[in-house]
């Protein structure tokens, strides 16, 4: 079984240890604001589930242990990464976005879905021939209203590169090549 063991940053001290259940592989974890409603920050955890490969994210909340929400992804792909994203659909709490990629080509995708509904906001795919290695989530700099995700990867040539999208339409913004 998967544990999370949540300490005091400042002083070290033992807070709670958070159990999730046998049978799933931890990929990820994030920490998002409070969702539930009491104090306290949640815990985000992707997983992949061991019998069919189905990503999931369970949340918990940090301080109790209790339950809070499961969030499930497309089936046929594989997930990498979790990232928090500010709320893009107006209601109480932010967005879980999964970095994954499609089992039948290796294309990059983020998933993104309301972390207190699990409800569908958006999904981001990325250029072919682009194996992804990390993204992050950008403050916003296309002029509407959300957040940018950046994907690092390498192209099949070798070249070094972050694609840009926007969170919130999957517009393209730009890509930076690294050497």
């Amino acid at each position: 079984r998967t544990w999370v063991h949540a300490k005091d940053a400042g002083t070290g001290s033992y807070i709670r240890n958070n159990w999730f259940s046998a049978g799933f592989t931890p990929k990820d974890l994030a920490v998002i604001d409070n969702i539930d409603g009491n104090p306290g920050a949640e815990i985000a955890v992707l997983f992949q589930r061991d019998s069919d490969g189905r990503t999931w994210v369970h949340s918990k909340d940090v301080l109790t242990g209790s339950y809070v929400k499961n969030v499930w992804f497309e089936q046929g792909y594989t997930p990498m990464r979790l990232e928090i994203v500010p709320d893009l659909d107006g209601n109480p709490g932010d967005e879980l976005a999964v970095l994954s990629t499609k089992n039948a080509d290796g294309r990059p995708w983020v998933f993104v879905r309301d972390a207190l509904t699990g409800a569908f906001i958006r999904n981001a795919w990325f250029q072919g021939g682009f194996t992804p290695m990390d993204f992050a989530v950008l403050p916003e700099m296309d002029g509407n209203i959300g957040a940018e995700i950046a994907v690092l990867g390498e192209k099949t040539n070798g070249q070094v590169q972050v694609e840009i999208k926007d969170a919130k339409t999957n517009a393209f913004i730009n890509q930076v090549n690294f050497p």
